[in-house]
């Protein structure tokens, strides 16, 4: 078995639990919400860039389901208009902090979580917490 450190360039990192404290304090550094693993079936929500021929209204987000995933970053979709027809999109940039959502809405296509789904994983990575300090 190949030690978590050697894929991450560290070798103090010998444990999934050590690489996934490592990337939570970055993410806390840098003021970031909640990672969430994208995995195939997810619901998501897309925004279109603004010259995009799809049926929306401007600035609000379209339903869309997770057809492929590329990595954590990246996934193609199935993608829902308004009018309920299905579109499919390729390597779409998957972005996981509401920063990036706002300045990007119209000026380029991505897909996020929606709200509900950053409450939930904010509340696990909680309960984690605690369960690593009632275990420690």
């Amino acid at each position: 078995m190949i030690p978590y450190g050697a894929y991450y360039n560290d070798p103090a990192l010998s444990t999934l639990e050590q690489v996934q404290e490592r990337d939570k304090a970055i993410r806390e550094l840098r003021g970031e919400s909640a990672l969430i693993t994208p995995t195939v079936g997810r619901i998501v929500w897309y925004y279109p860039h603004r010259t995009e021929p799809i049926d929306c209204n401007p600035g609000e987000p379209l339903a869309a389901i997770v057809a492929r995933v590329h990595n954590e970053a990246s996934v193609t979709l199935c993608v829902f208009d308004s009018g309920g027809a299905p579109h499919v999109k390729r390597s779409v940039p998957l972005f996981q902090d509401e920063k990036q959502e706002q300045q990007y809405i119209g000026v380029s296509s991505f897909c996020c979580w929606m709200p509900y789904q950053k409450g939930q994983a904010a509340k696990t990575e909680q309960l984690q917490d605690v369960v690593r300090g009632l275990t420690t």
